[in-house]
């Protein structure tokens, strides 16, 4: 999971330029691997279908929120994803977000880039 939020793969990706991308699963693990290399690392295993609905999660939240993936996975952590995959894969994307941000006790305006930096210069009394 490390290794794609560092690749060329995801930074085309969040540029959200569909021009640029004509890849197949197929061809983006392969994009990866050419990168990288091959990895077993890591003892914690996810199933197939798991990994699919995280993965098709991410991007639907940084494509329709317009943010970087990385972001998105720091406010999700793939364990939360996995941990909530049995009750959330069967309902609407936008379900699915409102019920994380809810879990995560977080509101629609995290994905607003001008509320966090204000939060941020509020947390250093700036404001």
């Amino acid at each position: 999971m490390r290794r794609f939020l560092h690749s060329n793969l995801l930074i085309e990706l969040d540029a959200n330029n569909s021009a640029t991308l004509s890849l197949d699963e197929n061809e983006g693990i392969n994009s990866i691997l050419e990168q990288f290399g091959d990895s077993n690392y890591g003892k914690l295993k996810y199933s197939k279908n798991s990994l699919f609905w995280i993965g098709y999660m991410y991007r639907y939240i940084s494509y329709t929120r317009e943010q970087s993936t990385k972001f998105i996975m720091k406010i999700f952590n793939y364990k939360q994803m996995n941990d909530v995959y049995y009750s959330f894969h069967t309902q609407d994307p936008e379900w699915c977000i409102k019920d994380l941000l809810e879990i995560n006790g977080l509101s629609e305006k995290i994905f607003d880039n001008n509320y966090r930096l204000k939060q941020i210069i509020k947390e250093k009394d700036k404001y």
